[in-house]
């Protein structure tokens, strides 16, 4: 491989849906996957989009051994996708999965939650990957292959973390969840994704519904090229698009966001982007 590969694998928020009018823009929940030239991985939540990755990589004849994965924050849509993660269990994987510390618990808490036997049949010692839980706070990490991983916690229920993944020569931002005072895009956001190569950032509502859901920790299009311009971002993907609107809407809305900041385009399941 000779460039950096950022793909889609979902790019809804909320909930996944299957509604025909919806295809275009694709249906599983937040999942990115970030392939370097050298063949690692990093995976930016898990989503039920990380069910199709995960099918992706048992089936490569070559598949990055050592998988990395950063969650923003706990709620579903970020989540679901693990229950259905083909590498678990296969024991050539090494799976290192980052997420925040909570009030009441850590990643593993979290993830051991959702495997209540109440809820599903399969719990974590069933698993057959050596499997690494990373309780992170705010700041910066190095991993092994010298990716440098910085994040920001931002407003959400809850909290959620932005990330700005610095390859050896490409930085990629990801920023979803996120409620800016509406007119007043985040200082501390903007100096996350400064002089990105790709910005991704949530557009989660038209800027027309958001005033309806104040306290939602979500935003527009309007706010994502807000932080694209203040950070000198050179390419901005929308993100995180609400499971209640339509392939039109989305790029109704993206045609919008284009008339104020050109390199702008609308995430889509199966997008890949060279960077």
């Amino acid at each position: 491989m000779n460039s950096n590969i950022i793909k889609f694998w979902g790019v809804r928020g909320s909930n996944p849906t299957t509604d025909s009018d919806k295809l275009e823009v694709g249906g599983d929940t937040s999942c990115v996957e970030i392939r370097t030239k050298d063949n690692e991985i990093i995976i930016l939540d898990m989503g039920t989009g990380l069910r199709n990755l995960g099918q992706q990589l048992v089936s490569e004849k070559n598949p990055p051994i050592d998988i990395n994965i950063f969650i923003s924050h706990y709620h579903w849509d970020h989540i679901l996708g693990f229950l259905s993660f083909l590498p678990l269990f296969n024991e050539k994987f090494n799976i290192n999965i980052y997420g925040k510390t909570n009030t009441d618990g850590g990643l593993k808490d979290a993830l051991n939650d959702i495997l209540d036997t109440r809820f599903w049949p399969v719990t974590l010692d069933m698993f057959a990957a050596k499997i690494t839980y990373n309780d992170i706070e705010p700041g910066r990490i190095t991993l092994k292959n010298g990716i440098s991983i910085e994040s920001n916690l931002h407003p959400h229920p809850n909290g959620a973390l932005g990330y700005r993944i610095e390859l050896k020569d490409k930085v990629v931002t990801y920023v979803t969840d996120i409620e800016h005072p509406i007119g007043k895009a985040l200082d501390e956001v903007s100096k996350l994704s400064r002089e990105s190569d790709v910005l991704i950032h949530e557009a989660h509502f038209t800027p027309q519904d958001l005033p309806k859901f104040i306290g939602w920790g979500h935003s527009s299009w309007e706010e994502a090229v807000d932080i694209a311009k203040s950070s000198n971002s050179k390419q901005l993907i929308l993100f995180h698009h609400s499971p209640t609107y339509s392939d039109d809407i989305v790029n109704n809305f993206t045609k919008d966001a284009k008339k104020v900041f050109n390199n702008v385009i609308a995430a889509k399941q199966g997008l890949e982007i060279t960077i």
